[in-house]
């Protein structure tokens, strides 16, 4: 197995575990999970979208036989609305400036996060569609009618919720993203100063 494949193992086994984890942990807290951002993290990372992908499949169905399951189509589109954040994730790697001025610091936190907002109104969006859709459809109880306000009526519900999901996706991405821009810089400045005291040699 080639050296490459085998980091790019190791990182998507070790984003899969502590998404496992923190998933389980805070399994209490309505909305507040880790997986959006360790997917967009992996989106970011991993070259290959289909390594990538298999942070967010692989956290939500680990997790979910630990926690509990519920209605199969809802579970089947929170898996669909928790990859997304993958291709936010890339999009974040190419767009993102190649300058370590401070302009390019800026621009590379304000894609962050956008993306983050970005994921998570995607996630209230598609994933409470699929609980009105399953709803209306018999799927679970019948919590909201099968019309145009009762769609309304579940999103409207589900919004003191959405807080909880910005609020998360923010931390974690702050977290995942700032830890690993520390840890590249703490590798580099030691890089930098051996190549100074080379070329003062």
């Amino acid at each position: 197995m080639k050296k490459e494949t085998v980091e790019r193992l190791l990182l998507v086994l070790s984003l899969i575990s502590i998404g496992v984890a923190l998933r389980w942990m805070l399994s209490s807290y309505p909305n507040v999970a880790p997986t959006a951002a360790l997917a967009m993290f992996a989106g970011y990372k991993l070259s290959s979208v289909r390594w990538a992908l298999m942070v967010p499949i692989w956290i939500t169905t680990l997790s979910d036989v630990l926690i509990g399951g519920y209605a199969w189509p809802v579970m089947m589109t929170v898996y669909v609305a928790l990859a997304l954040p993958v291709f936010l994730g890339v999009a974040i790697r190419r767009f993102q400036p190649k300058t370590d001025t401070w302009l390019g610091k800026l621009t590379s936190g304000l894609l962050l996060g956008g993306a983050s907002v970005c994921g998570s109104v995607l996630f209230f969006m598609i994933s409470n569609f699929a609980v009105w859709a399953s709803t209306a459809a018999g799927f679970g109880l019948p919590m909201y009618a099968a019309s145009w306000s009762g769609l309304v009526e579940c999103y409207a519900a589900a919004l003191p919720f959405f807080r909880y999901t910005l609020t998360g996706d923010a931390c974690f991405n702050v977290a995942i993203f700032g830890t690993y821009a520390l840890g590249c810089l703490l590798v580099a400045s030691p890089q930098k100063e051996n190549a100074a005291v080379i070329s003062a040699d």
